[in-house]
């Protein structure tokens, strides 16, 4: 009912501009920019300060990560395999540790450790997710790089 509203009034803007559909709607911006050569020349000049800017966050973090390389301060160079070990860590936990432990108490009559698996949040397993292959995509691009993309 609503979207039927919205759809009707849409139509009669689009009636009332000129526009029949989105695609004559970019057709007509896109012809209004290419015939004005000073909307040209600012699109140029905020394209090219966007690939600046993507340049200095690419350069910042890349000194990040040579600094995290190269400090004498052991947990520094290991955060991001330390992260990793946690995950795997929360894993066996929850997945080994647990229902191990939960099979001997049932065995020895003993009470079991009242978890459901998986008791993990949903997106705890996105993040373990994103982290290992975000971490793996970074060792393989080095590795790549050190061996000369070999």
């Amino acid at each position: 009912m609503v979207l039927g509203f919205i759809g009707d009034v849409l139509k009669t803007v689009a009636k009332v501009v000129g526009v029949d559909s989105v695609s004559s709607a970019v057709a007509t911006v896109k012809n209004a920019i290419s015939e004005n050569d000073e909307l040209q020349t600012e699109l140029r000049k905020l394209e090219l300060e966007e690939k600046k800017l993507l340049l200095a966050e690419t350069q910042s973090l890349h000194g990040l990560y040579s600094t995290e390389l190269q400090s004498g301060d052991k947990f520094v160079r290991r955060a991001r395999p330390a992260m990793l070990w946690l995950c795997l860590g929360l894993l066996l936990v929850n997945f080994g540790l647990i229902p191990l432990f939960n099979s001997f108490a049932s065995y020895f009559g003993w009470t079991p450790v009242v978890i459901t698996i998986p008791d993990l949040p949903e997106p705890l397993y996105y993040l373990i997710g994103t982290i290992f292959s975000v971490y793996t995509g970074a060792r393989t691009w080095d590795k790549a790089k050190k061996n000369g993309g070999k």
